[in-house]
């Protein structure tokens, strides 16, 4: 049986344990939280006991999984992979590079699972479409959400950090040059970004995300020789553009014929966790590498990074 424990409050942890008790095989030790909220410690249940110190679950535990994103979670990362604990961390949750690196590294040492959180991964959508994407030359993202009240970076930051993630599984490639726009029209970060990137391949990538808008959307156009794919991450739905030939002649004309396809939605968290499970209870390979999971976080702080260099409105 193997036995997970959760780092962070009873109201973080208590969505993912009861998707863990749906897996066989699985029993929750229970969770500790390291901010020690004391409004979220009065709660309890039978699913998910509370443990005072942290050393005390990792004696009940196999594997964690980091519901919070606080700065002490980096510590207790380190101290599990030492205990030869398996982990399901976000990479929101470290510092800087080096921190990253350090956990690849004691991972590797341990042998065991180190899991970083990439829902869109697991994508019902894009899994379909993946196969047929090959060699795109253009990528078009637009990520629209309405979060005005928020006046820290985090929810752009995510928002950027999802488009890097799919641009990252599409191509496989390098970035070659990176310019950023960022512009502050109500909080005093970034409330609507542009990034460009150009990659090794000769693909060229626009990321666009606001958090001013009436309506969310959120879709990618990926552009080919022969055709461009149209995903539409909310509805699940892939549209296909080809030019089409409408007379056999020369100078035939040319019609736009596009042919939409409804992919069956999925939740790509059960699929991620469950993922991470089996990837312990089989011991094999992860569907994506960590390494690759912390390259879209490397990439996301430093467009921040650029982003916080620019003067509000200005490009």
């Amino acid at each position: 049986m193997l036995r997970i424990g959760f780092i962070g409050s009873f109201a973080q942890s208590f969505a993912h344990a009861e998707i863990f008790t749906k897996v066989p095989g699985v029993s929750i030790a229970g969770y500790f939280d390291p901010l020690q909220n004391t409004e979220q410690d009065k709660k309890t249940n039978v699913l998910l006991k509370k443990f005072l110190s942290v050393d005390e679950l990792m004696q009940c535990a196999d594997a964690f999984d980091f519901v919070c994103r606080c700065q002490q979670c980096f510590d207790i990362a380190q101290k599990a992979l030492k205990q030869t604990k398996h982990l399901f961390i976000n990479p929101s949750m470290l510092k800087n590079r080096q921190q990253a690196v350090n956990l690849i590294n004691l991972a590797s040492e341990a042998n065991v699972t180190l899991m970083v959180e990439r829902p869109v991964r697991f994508n019902s959508a894009l899994n379909a479409a993946l196969p047929h994407l090959k060699n795109v030359r253009l990528i078009e993202m637009h990520n629209l959400f309405s979060d005005k009240e928020d006046n820290s970076n985090e929810s752009i930051l995510q928002a950027i950090l999802t488009d890097i993630e799919i641009v990252n599984i599409v191509l496989r490639a390098n970035v070659k040059s990176l310019k950023t726009c960022g512009i502050k029209m109500v909080n005093v970060n970034p409330d609507v970004i542009n990034v460009r990137m150009e990659f090794d391949t000769g693909c060229v990538a626009n990321l666009n995300c606001s958090r001013i808008t009436s309506d969310n959307n959120h879709y990618g156009l990926f552009t080919q020789q022969d055709r461009i794919t149209n995903i539409n991450f909310l509805t699940n739905e892939i549209t296909i553009i080809r030019p089409e030939k409408t007379e056999k002649t020369p100078s035939g004309k040319i019609s736009f014929q596009p042919v939409t396809k409804k992919v069956i939605s999925n939740n790509p968290v059960i699929d991620e966790l469950f993922s991470f499970i089996h990837s312990i209870q089989n011991n094999s390979k992860l569907v994506s590498k960590s390494e690759d999971g912390f390259k879209s976080l490397y990439l996301a702080d430093k467009i921040m990074d650029s982003l916080n260099r620019v003067h509000a409105g200005n490009c």
